[in-house]
């Protein structure tokens, strides 16, 4: 009896854990997957424009590789879905021929991609780094 009781108990105590194990990395994603998920394969983005909330300006552009760069370049930047809204260091809005806006909101940890959800950015925030060290022709906002 007593033996029943142990392997019972090692058999919940292995499905809780795998079920954990599971759950915690069904969190995880990347930001292309996310990007193509939230913009339909119908749509083309025609614009980007960047807001900076620490330095009170913005960028808008409609040349396909700077808007290419910010779409792809990041693609494969991990993400792991969380509930915590990020602190927002920078606005990005990416415009569609559809006429549709997408909001994506940058924090050096932490991304909100459109109503996609919170992720919090898992290794290296390829997107902050992309934008911080571009040489952007940034305007005050209006």
């Amino acid at each position: 009896m007593k033996k029943r009781s142990i392997i019972l108990v090692a058999i919940i105590v292995i499905g809780i854990g795998t079920w954990l194990f599971i759950n915690d990395q069904m969190k995880y994603t990347t930001y292309g997957t996310v990007i193509s998920d939230m913009v339909n394969q119908e749509e083309a983005i025609t614009g980007i424009s960047i807001e900076s909330t620490r330095k009170d300006n913005m960028f808008r552009t409609n040349n396909k590789q700077i808007i290419n760069k910010i779409v792809n370049e990041p693609s494969q930047m991990e993400l792991k879905k969380q509930n915590k809204i990020p602190t927002v260091d920078y606005m990005i809005t990416i415009n569609t021929d559809t006429y549709k806006d997408y909001l994506i909101m940058l924090g050096k940890n932490h991304i909100q991609i459109g109503t996609k959800g919170q992720y919090k950015i898992v290794k290296n925030n390829n997107l902050y780094q992309l934008i911080e060290n571009a040489d952007f022709d940034w305007k005050p906002k209006n």
